[in-house]
């Protein structure tokens, strides 16, 4: 448990580390998601709504200072030990589906690279024998003004990091510059 100065997080340190592969990072984020809803309610939160932090959501350095200044640094305590990873599912009820639901997403595996050369031979050829980079797909820079007209107007204390991270991800596929999202 941290206490961030404003709010108490809850922190799961896992025994093994997890590879950041999309489909881990897709389940990671389901499994964040269910487990938030399983704690949030009137005795933990006194907003209403869960609000759903992306899996890649920074945190405050343990002894950094809070939101309310140096005076107030981050503090943690450690009420357990580090858990499986599969453990966390225990928590997640199988009445309502969602148990099943990430089962499902933990199952799903990739295609093997042999079956894969036997479907798709002109995606082997360019991808895997001659090493030619996935193609990036840009779009109109429409895209990033109206974002940040938003993060200007909209953007409420909770979203920052989120619409921040956002921001940065439409000023690659718009094509921005580092500078110009840096300003």
């Amino acid at each position: 448990v941290v206490n961030s100065g404003t709010g108490l997080h809850l922190y799961y340190v896992l025994t093994e580390p997890v590879p950041m592969y999309p489909q881990n990072q897709h389940y990671l984020k389901e499994l964040k998601y269910s487990l938030t809803r399983q704690i949030w309610n009137r005795f933990t939160s006194s907003i209403k709504q869960p609000q759903m932090q992306g899996l890649m959501q920074g945190f405050r350095v343990v002894g950094s200072g809070t939101k309310l200044g140096k005076g107030y640094p981050v503090v943690a305590y450690r009420l357990g030990d580090r858990v499986e990873l599969d453990d966390l599912l225990e928590y997640i009820p199988s009445s309502n589906g969602e148990r099943q639901k990430l089962e499902g997403i933990l199952r799903k595996s990739s295609m093997p690279l042999a079956e894969a050369k036997e479907k798709y031979p002109d995606w082997y050829e360019r991808r895997i024998m001659k090493g030619e980079r996935r193609g990036r797909w840009t779009v109109k820079r429409d895209l990033y003004d109206w974002w940040l007209r938003r993060i200007r107007d909209e953007i409420r204390v909770g979203h920052r990091y989120h619409g921040v991270m956002t921001l940065a991800i439409y000023a690659k596929k718009c094509g921005i510059e580092e500078a110009e999202l840096r300003q």
